[in-house]
């Protein structure tokens, strides 16, 4: 028998949604099962297909199992899978996510990195406590820098955007003792 042409349906929006992406842009998961679908199967041959129109919800919908046996539904699927393309349902439920739907779909998405790395030598330490009127002038400056960095490496959702606190300078302190005791 000679196939032409493959097909694939989903009622799923989120699955197509990763099936459609590249596979790089998800997590392990779900990058590694994306991966094996798109060997297989280009993603441009993916379709969406309402539940109402998937033979596999006639189980959840209360068909009995002995009746699938006389269910040509169960057995051929809708009538327009027989038709030409043309007559297909068109892919326009696709652009009705839900919230949940892109909530779903962001928890999978792989998330960038960023890093910064910043070294000073001791000279332009010593001329910047130089800069400031007053030592703890200086440190609140400072813990604000530190702040940025920290928040340029956190998800949006993640970052601090309070008042500096005595413990961000704290933190500044020990953190700055820290990377001097190491580089000596």
């Amino acid at each position: 028998m000679k196939v032409d042409r493959v097909a694939c349906w989903s009622d799923s929006k989120v699955a197509l949604s990763w099936i459609r992406s590249p596979s790089k842009s998800w997590k392990p998961f779900v990058q590694n099962r994306v991966q094996e679908i798109q060997a297989l199967v280009d993603s441009a041959n993916w379709y969406y297909c309402a539940g109402k129109d998937n033979p596999e919800d006639l189980l959840s919908r209360g068909t009995a199992i002995e009746n699938l046996k006389s269910n040509s539904y169960w057995w051929h699927g809708p009538a327009w899978l027989k038709m030409p393309e043309g007559f297909w349902p068109k892919d326009d439920k696709m652009s009705e996510l839900t919230d949940v739907h892109t909530q779903t779909i962001k928890q999978e998405r792989r998330k960038k990195i960023v890093g910064l790395l910043a070294e000073q030598n001791s000279d332009e330490q010593y001329s910047l406590a130089l800069r400031y009127s007053s030592f703890e002038r200086l440190l609140r400056i400072t813990a604000w820098l530190f702040r940025f960095m920290k928040n340029c490496r956190l998800a949006k959702e993640m970052r601090n955007y309070g008042l500096i606190s005595v413990e961000d300078v704290a933190t500044l302190c020990f953190a700055t003792i820290y990377s001097r005791t190491i580089s000596q």
